[in-house]
């Protein structure tokens, strides 16, 4: 799966953790369309599966967050050096309110205190199962559930797509800075941010 199939991916979620939480039994004994998840502004349907997320609220708006949802199976064992793999549908509702895992990298201690270095380091556990993505949704967009609808029936938004930097050693999109709730809270426009290994 390449950049663009990960973009393709992200604005398919949206145009709707360290570990993830992997569903209840109460939720997947019983048959998805018994569940009356179509009226939880939290829960939307992917193609991969439900995802649950955040709802806050950001300059008196609110905003409706998603993350460490995966893209792709982990990249361990077998798929250590290989190109990712997309992930495997799964039963349920995903828990997407949590930060995902930091990919491996270098943490900046140069100069032990110092906020300026220290603020770059992930603030998340570091592990290979990285690869997951997050997502702002301003609740005046907020993502439907369109069921069989054909495709070209349903409504287009913006999606803007961050990379974090650094230089393939070092960046993680779970840090402070790259929080992109205030963005979601002022624009019209969904905004999607992912982990990615160098």
């Amino acid at each position: 799966m390449g950049p663009l199939s990960v973009v393709w991916f992200a604005m398919s979620l949206s145009a709707s953790a360290c570990a993830y939480s992997w569903p209840s039994e109460e939720t997947t004994t019983r048959p998805p369309q018994s569940r009356d998840f179509h009226s939880d502004p939290l829960v939307v349907e992917t193609t991969s599966g439900l995802v649950r997320g955040r709802s806050k609220t950001v300059l008196g708006r609110e905003v409706h967050v998603f993350t460490g949802i995966p893209f792709a199976k982990p990249p361990i064992e077998q798929l250590r050096f290989r190109r990712p793999v997309p992930i495997d549908p799964w039963h349920g509702i995903l828990d997407a309110t949590k930060l995902p895992n930091s990919c491996y990298q270098e943490r900046y201690e140069y100069f032990p205190g110092f906020e300026g270095e220290e603020m770059w380091n992930p603030n998340t556990n570091i592990s290979e199962d990285c690869l997951y993505l997050n997502i702002w949704v301003p609740q005046r967009l907020r993502i439907r559930h369109h069921g069989d609808k054909p495709q070209q029936e349903r409504p287009k938004v913006p999606v803007l797509v961050w990379i974090y930097g650094g230089g393939y050693m070092s960046g993680t999109s779970t840090l402070e800075i790259y929080d992109a709730d205030i963005i979601a809270a002022t624009s019209d426009v969904i905004v999607t941010s992912m982990q990615y290994r160098g």
